[in-house]
């Protein structure tokens, strides 16, 4: 409800946890959508190196999101064999939440808008394709990002290593199951050049919706916000 409000700060802690205290710390803090928050998590480095232009992104989202009652219908499914149905959930579904007028999902429109204001640059522009798969929980994504300049491996690589919250992997065989569930990082791997843009690369991406994706960045938001007040007492007294 208030993530977009423009009076309420919108934070990943290990990006923008000081948009509280700029926006004059309000009462109110919002938690981004789970796939907002991996993808910004992953692709901030790159930002912060590299500035960047846009980001093309199809995510393979778990049941999970979808809530207790489309979980608990995906796990009856897995163990009973039926004839297939419309949008059974056993299959591949290319629309997260409703659709609007200009052909895009909700979810689609969230992962663009929630970008721009925690980044705090409206020119950036995620063109997302989210999709439901047959998967309980832990959200992939296929990123493929153009930066402002060129993009300089060895510093990128420096900075993959180093960003908070995130573990980048050499297993190219990533997986939600295997990664992303009960974890509360993100994980990244497949990080590779674009054959003919050298602004542009592409990666990987997988985490736990209920973990970091939901439930873990809240309770981060809370620490850090608890860590400020303490020192602010401190310092008064």
């Amino acid at each position: 409800t208030y993530r977009l409000d423009p009076g309420v700060p919108l934070i990943i802690p290990e990006i923008n946890f000081d948009h509280w205290l700029q926006m004059g710390k309000p009462n109110l803090i919002s938690n981004p959508n789970c796939s907002t928050i991996q993808m910004l998590v992953a692709a901030h480095p790159i930002h912060k190196l590299f500035g960047i232009k846009r980001i093309d992104v199809a995510t393979y989202q778990s049941w999970s999101g979808a809530g207790t009652k489309a979980l608990s219908a995906f796990e009856k499914q897995v163990h009973t064999i039926n004839t297939p149905q419309e949008f059974t959930p056993l299959d591949v579904i290319p629309c997260i939440d409703t659709m609007l007028p200009s052909g895009m999902s909700r979810e689609e429109m969230k992962m663009h808008e929630e970008s721009q204001k925690i980044w705090g640059d409206n020119s950036i522009t995620i063109q997302a394709t989210c999709v439901r798969v047959p998967v309980s929980v832990g959200h992939a994504e296929a990123l493929h990002i153009e930066a402002n300049t060129v993009i300089d491996w060895e510093h990128l690589s420096t900075a993959l290593q180093s960003q908070e919250g995130l573990i980048w992997q050499q297993d190219p065989m990533l997986t939600p199951a295997r990664h992303g569930q009960g974890s509360a990082m993100v994980h990244v791997s497949r990080v590779r050049k674009d054959l003919a843009d050298r602004q542009r690369l592409s990666m990987w991406v997988v985490a736990d919706n209920m973990s970091k994706g939901g439930a873990y960045n809240a309770l981060q938001i809370y620490m850090r916000w608890q860590v400020h007040c303490n020192a602010t007492q401190e310092i008064k007294g």
